[in-house]
């Protein structure tokens, strides 16, 4: 008995060691794995004109796993858009709703007409009028507003429509963004009261001859 138990221990203390080697093996394999990537990059011929660097940081230790060029300025392409997601989780929370306020002033007669003005409040919704949600496509839009108005008793109107972009600057588009950028879709800028994303699509057709 007591051999068995001795024999037991002996395993036990002996397989300690190699279970911990192997899970640091894992680790250290992985890290190696990442230096070799890295290096197999800086070798690329595709690269070696190109601005590049990474930095890879253990978000437990704060240690820094892998770097190469970290000091570099670079434009933060669209990786950009995890802070911009984390800024605004933080400052609205997960489960808020930009409000779009259709308003009006003035009395609205037996002859259902409207002797006022509409306003359109705008409150940073950045998805009005979007065609990348069903409920937000500029069609949606303007029948619920439609039914909204109708609901009111009003099916006509005598006076403005008014935009109301009061709640953000009027500086639609910042100085420091770059204009290569500024013509692309996601170069936009940004209002109180966005419409389509702030972007408008063109077609171009060549014609048969040149000229």
């Amino acid at each position: 008995m007591m051999r068995k138990l001795l024999s037991v221990l002996l395993f036990s203390l002996i397989g300690l060691p190699i279970l911990a080697q192997t899970k640091q093996q894992t680790v250290t394999t992985g890290k190696q794995a990442l230096l070799n990537y890295i290096e197999t990059l800086k070798k690329d011929e595709d690269l070696k004109n190109a601005l590049w660097s990474v930095k890879v940081v253990d978000c437990t230790s704060k240690k820094t796993v892998a770097e190469y060029q970290a000091h570099k300025s670079l434009l933060p392409a669209s990786i950009m858009k995890l802070i911009t997601t984390g800024a605004g989780v933080l400052t609205f929370g997960n489960n808020h709703t930009f409000n779009t306020i259709l308003a009006y002033s003035g009395n609205i007669g037996s002859d259902s007409v409207l002797y006022g003005d509409i306003y359109l409040i705008g409150g940073g919704d950045p998805t009005f009028g979007s065609n990348q949600f069903p409920n937000s496509k500029p069609d949606s839009i303007f029948s619920f507003f439609l039914k909204s108005l109708k609901q009111k008793g009003i099916n006509s109107i005598q006076g403005k429509l008014i935009a109301d972009v009061s709640l953000y600057e009027d500086k639609v588009i910042n100085d420091t963004w770059e204009w290569g950028d500024i013509g692309n879709y996601y170069g936009a800028g940004i209002s109180a009261l966005s419409f389509c994303e702030n972007a408008f699509s063109i077609t171009l057709k060549p014609g048969s001859t040149v000229g």
